[in-house]
């Protein structure tokens, strides 16, 4: 995928070179009209520049584990806490405004909205796997 320059690949390695994770960025846009359901932002018309946050995982060998130098924080939440100032930086220098991803599953849902992230409006009481994340209020400092 990187290679054929459809997104950026990210990887996360431990002190003894084990790859303990990845995620990947893309551009991506959204249109207002979806968006302005969510709550989130409602100050531009047409379409919303957004990352995507595409590809996520932890090796097996790391998930569920605590990062004890991380004030023994779990690999997931770590790992998209990176994402997410990584895709702030990038916002600021891009002009994007939200972080979008799909969660595959219902636990992913309640997992990412846990971390801050808004679902977009359930459709005929089916639960929305797309939930986004506004930048903007991401401290980078």
């Amino acid at each position: 995928m990187q290679e054929a320059g459809s997104c950026a690949v990210y990887v996360a390695i431990a002190p003894n070179n084990d790859v303990v994770g990845f995620y990947t960025i893309s551009p991506h846009h959204l249109q207002h009209n979806v968006v302005s359901k969510t709550g989130v932002a409602d100050d531009v018309q047409g379409t919303y520049t957004a990352l995507l946050l595409g590809r996520m995982a932890i090796d097996n060998n790391y998930s569920g584990k605590s990062w004890r130098s991380a004030g023994n924080s779990r690999q997931g939440p770590l790992l998209l806490h990176a994402a997410i100032l990584h895709a702030a930086q990038l916002s600021r220098e891009v002009g994007a405004r939200l972080l979008y991803v799909e969660a595959k599953n219902d636990r992913l849902i309640d997992w990412y909205s846990s971390q801050g992230f808004i679902p977009f409006p359930s459709k005929c009481n089916v639960r929305q796997k797309k939930l986004i994340l506004d930048l903007h209020k991401v401290d980078i400092e």
